[in-house]
């Protein structure tokens, strides 16, 4: 079999030059400088800035473990599928999409590089110098691995995608047709029956309900009943950190030292530090005298926390440990109570991090559980995503607009759930509440929709992009046409 592409020839070939910008303008979300973006040169391309999810990983594809002989054409092929649209061949064969996620991006690449040291073990340095002989070789080193069918026959389709994407790419760098995409041939030829459990199912077990009623229940309780108290305690701990000042004030230090020798004439002991980062100093240095609790000082007294720290040294000699009492608590008055008594006495300075940790964590599981959102969904509500809603009957329904990105071809869309139940909305909130406040002030809702950006065409780095990092381009929420 001698086909070499699945297009005629024709396509602008894609060979960018080593200082070119390797993702998609058009695709990027805001607030990245050009110095962070990767360029085709570089070993380790960060995927995860053309993802509309704020919360994905870094998705970084990393090209040293490709070999040095077939890494250029392999990183060709790579640009090409970050620049140019699905070719025709494979949407029409397969569910495929025009536009390809991130994190599906490094899948395939990935798979490119494992395929591409394959190659490199049998003295193969160029992708055209593959046979169809090699091809059906590999499709055979697959199957003793051990793993499904399907994700071997996923496998192979990916390897498709270096063919189709042939007509793009030098001469050096097209891969002959893969057999198995001859119409006349099966899969199975290749890498045997089928064995696989039918589809439709997932494949990861659901939580038993013996599991998630407790952990549902300590949940909301976590979100109703003890957050309001961790919410009040984080805004006095941001207070004391926004206080802290960004230049060392002048007498800053003589300000600690009278303050530290202050509250020893008055028989006070010294708030000392119980966060995790002093005890490991302390643990490692094993030093006479216990962390104190620098930050929390240097809050309370506008100062820095260097300037709290060379006091100590200061006064290091006048010092004992019996000096040093516990963590220093918040003055924030608790309410919430588990039974008769209440939840805790007080909240320290050390403890709010954690706290809220905790409190994000089960407004989490309550949205996530009670409304049928996604992680990445949850993690994508903006403060005044929640609304109150009366209907003509008397009813009370309660609307989270968000934002989903499963099945989405570009920045995610609007959605918008009419019934959320009331702990949905409160844990929505609180969720929300998380996070610090803009530095306007005011709640920001979430931008949806949105005007639809114009088609932007391929671009293969050898010229000026149609758009710079630095373009002004409107938000896109929903499918472009």
């Amino acid at each position: 079999m001698s086909a070499s592409s699945p297009l005629p020839a024709g396509p602008e070939v894609v060979d960018p030059a080593p200082d070119a910008f390797v993702l998609p303008f058009h695709r990027l979300r805001t607030g990245f400088a050009p110095e962070q973006l990767p360029r085709f040169r570089d070993l380790a391309w960060r995927l995860a800035l053309i993802s509309p999810r704020e919360s994905n990983r870094s998705l970084v594809i990393d090209w040293s473990r490709c070999p040095a002989g077939l890494r250029p054409g392999v990183m060709r092929a790579a640009f090409a599928e970050l620049h140019v649209p699905t070719p025709a061949v494979l949407l029409q064969q397969r569910a495929s999409r025009s536009t390809t996620q991130p994190g599906t991006l490094r899948h395939y690449f990935q798979i490119w590089i494992g395929f591409a040291v394959w190659l490199d073990a049998r003295g193969i340095t160029e992708l055209s110098q593959v046979t169809t002989g090699d091809l059906e070789a590999y499709a055979e080193h697959l199957r003793p691995l051990g793993r499904r069918w399907r994700t071997d026959a996923k496998a192979l389709w990916v390897i498709s995608r270096l063919w189709a994407y042939a007509p793009y790419l030098p001469e050096r760098d097209r891969l002959v047709m893969p057999p198995w995409e001859d119409p006349a041939a099966v899969m199975s030829d290749f890498l045997g029956t089928n064995n696989d459990t039918p589809d439709g199912e997932n494949s990861v077990a659901i939580v038993h309900p013996a599991v998630m009623a407790p952990l549902l229940v300590w949940a909301l309780r976590t979100v109703l009943d003890l957050g309001p108290d961790i919410l009040a305690a984080a805004r006095t701990h941001r207070r004391l950190l926004a206080a802290i000042p960004d230049r060392a004030p002048r007498d800053g230090t003589e300000t600690a030292v009278a303050h530290l020798r202050g509250l020893l004439a008055a028989g006070q002991k010294l708030p000392s530090s119980g966060a995790t980062g002093a005890t490991a100093v302390r643990a490692r240095y094993s030093g006479p005298l216990p962390p104190m609790a620098n930050t929390f000082l240097a809050g309370t007294l506008r100062v820095t926390t260097s300037q709290v720290a060379r006091a100590r040294r200061i006064l290091t000699d006048e010092l004992a440990p019996t000096d040093f009492g516990p963590a220093p608590l918040l003055d924030v008055p608790l309410t919430a109570r588990i039974g008769p008594a209440p939840w805790r006495e007080a909240i320290s300075f050390d403890d709010v991090d954690v706290l809220m940790l905790h409190l994000s964590t089960a407004a989490l599981i309550c949205c996530a559980y009670l409304s049928g959102m996604r992680p990445e969904e949850v993690l994508a509500l903006r403060r005044g995503c929640c609304t109150r809603a009366e209907r003509d009957d008397g009813t009370v329904r309660f609307e989270i607009h968000g934002r989903h990105f499963k099945g989405e071809r570009t920045r995610g869309s609007c959605w918008s759930p009419s019934r959320a139940p009331s702990p949905s909305s409160r844990n929505s909130k609180t969720a929300s509440s998380c996070s610090p406040a803009p530095s306007t002030g005011t709640p920001r809702a979430p931008a949806c929709p949105a005007p639809a950006c114009p088609p932007t065409p391929p671009w293969n780095g050898s010229g000026p992009s149609p758009l710079g990092p630095t373009s002004s381009r409107p938000h896109t929420t929903g499918p472009t046409s």
